[in-house]
């Protein structure tokens, strides 16, 4: 962290000085001063769908699920498709996961599969791939849940009779 750290004292209105050392903070765990650092660097180039994605990053292992979303979704306007957005909609996908909106979740990780390509670079293609397969939304996972939720409901209706 520290390199990062000297680069925003000497270029404290850099928003890339300000986008590093947010990875820092971020790689130290520390992701409310992550999340403060990306809101610096916002203020100084709000158009900047990477730093709006790293933000939600930040904001999602801070435990603010909304205010992810919400920066997130606004990525997403600024860059709606290719290998970027793909990032974007990776991490829009474990914030509605983390929320409990599967569904909402798999579009997202979806979009994510749809704009990486194969093989890419950055593994962007696979990970979307791997979310979507962890996704409790599948036929079998839906249908274990039913008969769990039925057995559950068996065992409530037979505790209530025997008492």
């Amino acid at each position: 962290m520290h390199h990062a750290a000297i680069g925003v004292v000497k270029q404290p209105t850099s928003p890339d000085a300000l986008n590093a050392y947010g990875a820092a903070l971020e790689a130290a765990s520390r992701p409310a001063e992550a999340a403060e650092a990306y809101e610096s660097g916002l203020a100084l180039a709000p158009q900047s769908p990477t730093l709006m994605t790293h933000l939600g990053n930040a904001r999602r292992a801070a435990g603010q699920l909304a205010g992810a979303e919400e920066v997130l979704r606004e990525a997403l306007v600024l860059r709606p498709a290719g290998p970027e957005a793909a990032a974007t909609y990776n991490s829009l996908g474990a914030v509605l996961q983390a929320a409990g909106q599967m569904e909402a979740a798999l579009e997202a990780y979806q979009a994510a599969a749809a704009n990486a390509a194969p093989g890419d670079a950055d593994g962007l293609h696979a990970t979307a791939t791997a979310n979507l397969n962890k996704l409790p939304t599948s036929d079998a996972y839906r249908g274990a849940a039913a008969r769990e939720t039925e057995a559950l409901a068996r065992r409530g209706a037979a505790a209530a009779l025997a008492a």
